[in-house]
This record gives C-alpha cells, structure tokens and sequence, in this order.
C-alpha cells in the first residue's frame, strides 16, 4: 500500500531518505547544512533572547475590544475617575511588623500573622504632632524624576489627607484651644470624638477608619493617605526605581522618642515583588531544570554523548522559543514568558529524551553498534510517535487562542512554538548530530566509562550490526521467528 508523504509514516521514510543520502565521497552534506544552519540560528535565538527585559508599560490582559481596557483608556479622559488611575500610598506610624510564627506556607488562608504595634507610639507631644506635620509636608513636596512620575513629584498635588491637620482646625474651633494645650486623656478623648464625628474634607462620604487607627480606646497607628503620580499596573521597570525614591522618603521624614520610623506601603508594590519573584523563579528555574534535565537525560540513555547533544539541543529550543518571542513578536519578558520559560524546558525534554534513548537503546535491542544503525533504528522506532506527538500536544495548544484573556493566548503561541522548534530540533538537530558524529560501541556509556576507569569489571560486547540487518529485524513481525543478526551468529532477536 503506497504511503502518503504527509503521514507519519511517509515523514519518516523522506526523513531517513534524505538525512542519509551521501555524495560521491561519502559526505552527507544535507545532514552537516542542517545541523550548522540550526547551529546558527540557535546562536542568533540566544543572543535574540538576551534582550528579553522586563516591560517599560503595563501589560495588558484583555484584548483591546474588551470593557476591560476600554475602561482603563477611559480614565485617562475623564477627570471624575481620574485619582483613581492613580497608586494609593500609605504613610503609617504605630506599628513595628508582623509577628509570622504561626503561619504555615502550605496552609497560606489560616494564621497569617498577627501585627506587632510599636509600644512607644504616643502623638500627643507637640515634639511628635510637630513631626507628623512635616511628614505631611514632605509627602506632599517631595520629589520624583523618573519616567512614572509626573509633575517631578513622587505625590499628586491636593490629595494628601493628613487628618491631625484637620483635628487641629477642629479642636481649636471646638475648644478654643491648640492641641498643644491640652494633657494626653483630653487629646486622645477629643480625638476618638473627632474620629466618629467627622469625615476628611476629600471625602465626605468616607471616614478616618484606616487614618486614626484606634483599638480597644487606644491609638495604635495614625496613617497618612495620599495618591502617587505613578499609574496603578505600571511595569516593574517604571516601579523599582519609584519603590526606592519611597523607600528613600521614609528615611527622610523626622522621628521623636514617641514617633518612630513609619513605613510606606501601596497595593502596587505587592504585585511588584510578585513580578520580580516570577523573574527570579525564571532565571532559578533554568539553572534547576537544565542540569535535573542532563541527569534525566544520562539517567535514560546512558551514554553521556548523547546526553550532551541532547541538553545543547534543549537548549537551542528555549533559546529559540524565548528568542522568538523578542525578534518577531516583541514581546517583553512579562508574567507569561516568565511562566513559560520554565516548562519550555520541559517540553523540549521530552522529544530528545525519547530519541536519544532509542539510539542508546539499539545496541540491546538489536546489538547495533555503529552510529548509521542506531540513527536508522531510533528513527524507525520512534520517529512516528513524536511525529504523531507533536501534533497532538501542538493541537490542544491551540485551542487556547480562543480565550479572552491574553495570557492564555500567549501561552498557546509558546505552546506551539515550543513543540515546533522541539521537533524540529529532535530531527533536525539531535538526531542529525548524531548520525554524523554519534557515539559508537560502547564510547560514552556510563559503564563503559566506569570500566575504563577500573571501577566495575569488563563485559563482552556486541559485535557491530549492519544497516541492513536493522531494517530485517525492524521490519520481522513479533513472534515470526528469529533474526540472526551479521557479524554475530550467537546474537538473536
């Protein structure tokens, strides 16, 4: 029955065909072209994926049809949700930390910890309401030049809510006296009244819940609200230099004895430590999975050739998978390259991982020993199956180009380009490699080595099989008989 050259079965043949076809001199100068272009052009993918940096503006998550962004673009028009656009920050006095002791990392919704409150906080003083007000103040003016900010401030002008400021109007109003005046039960008393009477001028709706922060009759911290010039969702590049000026604002504010260093805080600086970790886990995760995939690949074939032109060849395909992503799709190394990095590797594993036993694996199963053989042997026993496999997997990738979300959309193009440059680096690469320069005998078997080193005792080997006899014994139905192979009239299948 003829084979269609579009199956499994007629790649396979085509495959062998070609990649073994020799010139006159015996050169096989389409399997040296297509290991050097592929050498090559994994060369340029891992300088193309070097440039892989962070993104300069928000990633977007929505196609931009959707509410979503549409909404987003909108804020920017219209000055009625304009602050909103814009980092809540949170200056806070009273407490010292969490206490975590409790907390369990595999059970992260129970005993998250309980917060610590600062003992020798006390804002009756004047020395420590004097120190609260320039805090204020230098909240307000204090300066931002880099690309997030805007105004070359680091805070929105007229949206800094400082609550002991509107207290003093209050109680000079109420009681005809300053707040300096009065002893600390009649500071704090007038305080709580102040506190359930009354809303910030910037919201008359709100309260001073989270400004005042009274528990059980006792101030415990005192906050100062405001909002950044930097957008909410902006990139870890426009953050991490924005997250130091901060920090830097903190270090600058005056303390007293009863008015101790506060902390900054924003919604926006968790999701920043949640990218810089993905980036991390990325560069982590390469240096875990490469040298744990090497091993699996020694582990499985054996031979520690192979496995070297194995793990080159995984390599090439992150690169190139990665690469791909900067050269033609422009993309930046954002959350779900950042994700993909890692099971890239995975997938590249598995194709290489299945030839390269099959070559080791001819030796024992046929008693193959010259390279030509083996090629022939791995290819005719495998080759169909990561054909068929690459199909597959590449398949049910694709149907995530239909999701809404952009990340899932992502992920199905690495999906597919992970399985394309897999298989085409399995053949094109591995596999040609080692029909040119493979392992032969028992060069580069893990006890081959160990007997040359006198650590385990010689073994008889094999005697080299030709190409013919592979192509007899794969073509042999299970069961029809024995096949004596050449070279070796003791040696049966």
């Amino acid at each position: 029955m003829k084979v269609s050259p579009c199956s499994p079965e007629g790649f396979i043949n085509g495959y062998l065909n070609t990649m073994e076809l020799q010139t006159q001199g015996g050169v096989r100068w389409f399997a040296i072209g297509t290991v050097l272009a592929l050498s090559a052009y994994g060369i340029f993918s891992c300088a193309a994926s070097s440039q892989l940096t962070p993104p300069t503006e928000a990633e977007q998550w929505f196609p931009d049809n959707h509410i979503y962004s549409k909404a987003l673009k909108s804020m920017d028009k219209f000055l009625s949700g304009d602050d909103d656009s814009y980092a809540l920050f949170k200056v806070v006095y009273g407490m010292k930390g969490l206490d975590r002791s409790k907390y369990n990392i595999y059970i992260p919704a129970e005993n998250r910890g309980e917060t610590k409150y600062d003992s020798d906080f006390d804002l009756q003083p004047a020395a420590a309401q004097n120190a609260f007000l320039d805090a204020c103040d230098t909240i307000r003016n204090y300066q931002c030049k880099e690309k997030g900010c805007q105004f070359g401030l680091l805070i929105r002008p007229n949206t800094t809510t400082c609550f002991l400021e509107e207290f003093q109007t209050w109680h000079y109003n109420t009681y005809a006296e300053t707040t300096y005046d009065c002893t600390a039960t009649e500071f704090y008393s007038r305080l709580t009244t102040f506190r359930e009477t009354t809303a910030p001028k910037a919201d008359p709706y709100g309260d001073w819940s989270t400004e005042i922060g009274m528990i059980d009759g006792e101030l415990k911290f005192a906050t100062i609200d405001s909002r950044m010039t930097m957008k909410v969702l902006q990139s870890v590049i426009v953050k991490r230099p924005i997250s130091k000026i901060a920090d830097n604002l903190v270090d600058d504010l005056v303390t007293t004895s009863t008015l101790n260093k506060p902390f900054q805080w924003t919604w926006d600086w968790v999701w920043y430590e949640t990218e810089e970790g993905l980036i991390i886990g990325l560069m982590l995760g390469m240096a875990i999975a490469l040298p744990v995939a090497f091993a699996t690949l020694i582990f499985a074939t054996g031979n520690v050739v192979v496995s070297l032109y194995a793990i080159v060849s995984i390599g090439f395909v992150v690169a190139s998978v990665l690469g791909a992503c900067k050269a033609y799709l422009d993309w930046d190394l954002g959350i779900a390259e950042s994700v993909a990095g890692v099971i890239v590797i995975g997938l590249a594993v598995d194709y290489t991982i299945h030839m390269g036993h099959m070559y080791d694996h001819a030796s024992h199963e046929i008693g193959a020993q010259d390279r030509e053989a083996r090629f022939r042997f791995a290819v005719e026993k495998m080759g169909t199956t990561v054909f068929a496999g690459a199909i597959t997997t590449a398949g049910s990738g694709m149907f995530l180009y239909f999701t809404v979300l952009l990340f899932f959309s992502k992920m199905a193009t690495l999906i597919v380009f992970t399985i394309f440059f897999s298989f085409l680096y399995s053949f094109g690469f591995f596999m040609a490699l080692l029909l040119l320069a493979g392992p032969e005998g028992e060069f580069g078997r893990i006890g081959y080595i160990l007997e040359s080193l006198g650590l385990r005792k010689k073994a008889d080997y094999e005697k080299p099989v030709s190409v013919a006899v592979v192509d007899e014994a794969l073509a042999a139905p299970i069961g029809s008989g024995e096949v004596a192979l050449k070279g070796d009239e003791d040696t049966n299948l």
